[in-house]
């Protein structure tokens, strides 16, 4: 990465997920990122786009429509699927996408940042200049991981992956771009679980660790996280079993994130307006990133 450059990099990035509404929530997150003066990459999962042609197409530019898998469901696990199930569904995602957009969308992220070496070496084969699904620094029992997983040890700076390793540094011509992360990630969910003071805290130790390190610092929300009438998140019962590790993480964490849609637009809307504030960052989409940052870059130097 050029460490030459004085201004830190932002990427705001919104993963999209089939559910009521999200046509509203597409417009009108546009609408508030516009309002703050905020480029924004949207991860979109193929069928989500031929289910909302339209409305995905209308994202303008400055913002970036890129590839969020094909479907976004239970079945599409990129650590699990055999390696030609992930060509195919690679192959489809890329190619609905490029036809409806009129171009390749360039950068992926897998669905559940679930990613397998196989998934980035096929990724490269495909015309992807980068992936976005490393949570570096982040311990993977806070997400649906029920042990360890590599992120926490993966390095923190955009790199080559290596294709037996997701989390190691290789030499796959693809990027691999980390999403922020110091214990847990830098995301809505971990935002509205922190509440106002901490995640400040939290971009600001990102923000530090930046001005030290050249490297990005990259967050991830969701569109209706940015309306104020977003969907619900009912709030379970508490019990102590939350605690306790099981095949999809520690319960606990969805405890934490059950807040109201105006929290979570308030606290996404807070965030961001404080980067915002911040003369030292610029904000980016992935793509524009990687050209000014990465694509010089030699490969492997």
């Amino acid at each position: 990465m050029n460490s030459g450059a004085q201004r830190i990099p932002t990427l705001i990035t919104l993963d999209v997920h089939d559910m009521p509404h999200i046509d509203r929530y597409l417009e009108r997150s546009v609408e508030l990122l516009d309002e703050i003066g905020i480029p924004a990459t949207y991860f979109v999962p193929a069928l989500i786009f031929e289910k909302y042609p339209q409305q995905v197409k209308s994202i303008p530019r400055p913002h970036q429509v890129a590839c969020h898998g094909l479907f976004h469901t239970g079945e599409e696990d990129y650590i699990g699927m055999p390696p030609a199930m992930q060509r195919d569904y690679i192959e489809r995602a890329t190619g609905i996408l490029s036809s409806g957009l009129g171009r390749h969308p360039g950068a992926f992220r897998t669905p559940g940042f679930r990613i397998s070496g196989t998934t980035l070496s096929l990724l490269g084969d495909h015309g992807y200049y980068a992936d976005v699904s490393v949570n570096s620094g982040r311990l993977g029992i806070t997400s649906t991981y029920s042990k360890e997983n590599g992120w926490f040890l993966a390095p923190r700076r955009p790199y080559h992956p290596d294709p037996l390793d997701p989390f190691r540094a290789g030499k796959l011509p693809i990027w691999e771009i980390p999403v922020s992360a110091i214990i847990v990630p830098f995301t809505s969910n971990a935002i509205v679980s922190l509440g106002s003071g901490l995640s400040r805290v939290f971009a600001a130790s990102l923000l530090a660790e930046s001005r030290f390190r050249p490297k990005p610092i990259v967050y991830m929300s969701h569109p209706e996280d940015l309306n104020r009438d977003g969907p619900e998140h009912t709030r379970p019962k508490f019990n102590f079993k939350m605690l306790l590790p099981t095949e999809r993480g520690i319960p606990f964490r969805q405890y934490l994130s059950a807040k109201t849609p105006e929290q979570f637009y308030s606290l996404n809307r807070a965030i961001l307006t404080y980067l915002r504030e911040k003369s030292v960052i610029q904000f980016l989409t992935v793509e524009d990133y990687f050209k000014q940052y990465l694509q010089a870059v030699p490969a492997f130097a």
